[in-house]
């Protein structure tokens, strides 16, 4: 059986529908920590997962975190649920590919501004 030199097989490009954030650590971290198509898969959803948080986020910064019914009883907006759980989401998958602070320092320095 002929072994396939992975140097030589160029790393695909980041998925359609990821923010230009997640596109930049797709190709920075790629590479080196998802070299093979399930850790690739991986990578992909921990990134869907930080774009959904982000744009939770920004939702609520727009809305709120608190909403009144017509009736005038407060409820959480269903936004911080959904920030809550992707940056859990996130963080697991993060892990689960050996990614933390003292690995790519640089990375989650910027995902933490």
């Amino acid at each position: 059986m002929k072994k396939i030199d992975r140097e030589s097989v160029p790393f695909p490009a980041a998925p359609d529908g990821l923010s230009a954030r997640s596109v930049a650590l797709w190709a920075e971290l790629g590479p080196s920590r998802a070299d093979i198509a399930g850790r690739r898969v991986l990578l992909e959803q921990a990134l869907r997962a930080l774009d959904s948080a982000e744009a939770a986020r920004a939702a609520i910064e727009r809305d709120g975190r608190t909403f009144k019914t017509k009736s005038g009883v407060v409820h959480s907006n269903p936004e911080v649920k959904l920030e809550i759980e992707s940056r859990r989401q996130f963080a697991a998958l993060w892990r689960d590919l050996g990614l933390n602070h003292a690995h790519v320092t640089s990375s989650l320095d910027s995902l933490l501004r």
